[in-house]
């Protein structure tokens, strides 16, 4: 495939620096020295008690580790699933397995206070603006016109639920705190040119076909439940979830995944980049 290792070494290192980064300052504002380089380990890596890989109907891992070996404690597969330098071959279980952080923030550190309700736009007034700062609701809809833009670059939100059933939301380089998010597919989300996005989500989400960022390590999903990718979607992310993690359908992530148990099946894939 071309890959060009030396430069997906440099951009592990800017990954994990910026996730680093991400936890410590929610509280602190000064950086905690973190171990994430045992997190992301390959494309596809389990934690966990179960740490375990499943793929089935299809479904498979590019850009594999040229052994297979991939860190779960249990891989199952119906045929062969890891894809290196464009041969297929068997992925094989091995360890060290993933692992989360000892010293990563309990959601609970960083849940806002508020009840301030924002939105959702109105035809007098079709376009939110939010600096940072802690938020009840946040509610985007009304049609494709209406726009949520955050503008705090490198801000930090707090959110209790940020709902999108259309329209646009105009995201800043940062950390959004979110108890429960949900982005409707057909919502444009538009990203910075620089800086990363990085989704800290309490509870499941589920990601929709939405736009996608040019490169997938400045944007970063970390939720604190379970994380389904389905249908046709597309997504360009780092995802970390600390349950359960599903890729179905022809659903295709291009970065990395770490979960609990992963499932890929249909004609999903991983395409590992780092």
């Amino acid at each position: 495939m071309g890959i060009n290792f030396q430069r997906l070494k440099g951009k592990a290192f800017y990954l994990f620096f910026k996730l680093l980064l991400c936890f410590s300052f929610c509280l602190t504002g000064l950086p905690v020295m973190a171990s994430w380089d045992g997190s992301f380990i390959e494309g596809l890596n389990a934690h966990g008690t179960d740490a375990t890989i499943n793929f089935s109907g299809g479904a498979l891992l590019y850009n594999a580790p040229t052994n297979g070996q991939l860190p779960a404690s249990t891989v199952t597969e119906a045929d062969k699933s890891c894809v290196s330098d464009n041969k297929a071959k068997n992925c094989k279980a091995s360890s060290p397995i993933a692992i989360i952080p000892n010293d990563r923030l309990a959601f609970s550190l960083c849940t806002s206070a508020s009840s301030q309700q924002i939105g959702p736009p109105t035809w007098a007034e079709p376009n939110i603006t939010v600096e940072q700062g802690e938020y009840g609701d946040i509610n985007l809809s009304g049609g494709n016109d209406r726009t949520l833009s955050f503008n705090t670059e490198n801000g930090i939100y707090k959110i209790k639920s940020l709902t999108a059933s259309s329209g646009k939301i105009v995201l800043s380089a940062g950390q959004y705190w979110i108890e429960t998010l949900f982005i409707n597919n057909g919502v444009i989300l538009e990203f910075p040119t620089t800086g990363t996005v990085t989704f800290f989500i309490k509870n499941d989400y589920q990601h929709y076909n939405l736009n996608l960022i040019n490169e997938s390590e400045r944007f970063i999903i970390y939720t604190y439940g379970n994380f389904v990718l389905n249908g046709g979607a597309l997504l360009n992310a780092y995802v970390f979830s600390e349950g359960d993690a599903t890729i179905s359908g022809s659903a295709s992530l291009n970065g990395a995944l770490t979960a609990s148990n992963i499932l890929l099946e249909g004609n999903s894939s991983v395409q590992f980049w780092r």
